[in-house]
């Protein structure tokens, strides 16, 4: 329940032309040349249907696209922003490969878990122990673990 309105116009990156969503991009690109503002009302709606461009995908679909975004940003965000974005992509790799063992794609699972270990900087390994914790368990599990352990597991 929220509305945007950008009263200062600003030129988007040209990688911007390859993402799927462009209202949550565009606000974070719009937060970096002044002060944005959160007002407690409700100014617009949203309806969700199975006919909407975005509701009607799958989340692996989705999580590829967030995936899409955050390199994107990484690009061209300021580099304060940098380590919370890896974690970000380490996230959403580890997000995808469970939704792909879900989906029974084991092997595709495996790749997004080991994009999501060399996600992570070497200088920060030990600071993502609880991401290789996770990505230990996918591996796991695209392998040998059935996918009821493997989601008690990454629960625990």
């Amino acid at each position: 329940d929220w509305s945007v309105t950008g009263v200062q116009t600003c030129a988007l990156p040209i990688s911007f032309l390859a993402l799927s969503m462009v209202d949550w991009p565009l606000q974070i690109i719009m937060s970096q040349l002044g002060p944005i503002g959160y007002l407690n009302e409700i100014m617009a709606a949203y309806r969700e249907h199975g006919g909407g461009v975005w509701s009607s995908r799958d989340k692996t679909y989705k999580l590829a696209a967030r995936l899409k975004l955050y390199c994107i940003l990484k690009q061209v965000m300021p580099s304060t922003y940098s380590q919370r974005l890896n974690e970000r992509i380490v996230k959403t790799h580890q997000l995808m490969a469970l939704e792909l063992l879900r989906k029974g794609d084991k092997r595709s699972s495996r790749s997004h878990t080991l994009k999501s270990v060399r996600a992570i900087p070497l200088t920060r390994l030990f600071g993502f122990r609880w991401y290789l914790k996770r990505s230990a368990i996918l591996l796991l599990g695209s392998f040998i673990l059935p996918l009821p352990k493997v989601e008690s597991l990454l629960r625990a």
